[in-house]
């Protein structure tokens, strides 16, 4: 990624993982994963998270809401990153970096 030129991406909500595996397969940098306003459990996610990783794409899941448990199943299947949503405090946002960090 040239970092003169910041980054580009889509989002998948679809509950097809062969949508992120296609999506992945275009010119983006990443691929956003929804799992906060969609039916996907945690079988699909890790689905979606191959086929972005098989096209060489940056795999980021966007959590359901701020839980340690949620946090750390999907942080098990791998991506790239995560994107927490709703963190409206730095009591929150230091709930969430905790829930990545294991004893």
């Amino acid at each position: 990624m040239d970092d003169l030129h910041g980054s580009v991406g889509t989002w998948v909500s679809l509950t097809d993982p062969s949508v992120a595996e296609i999506a992945a397969g275009e010119a983006f940098d990443f691929v956003v994963v929804d799992t906060e306003h969609t039916p996907l459990g945690l079988e699909t996610v890790a689905d979606c998270l191959r086929g972005i990783d098989a096209a060489g794409t940056a795999g980021v899941v966007r959590t359901p809401w701020n839980d340690p448990v949620r946090i750390k199943r999907l942080l098990d299947l791998g991506p790239d990153g995560l994107l927490v949503p709703m963190v409206e405090s730095a009591a929150e946002a230091r709930g969430a970096v905790g829930a990545t960090r294991y004893p």
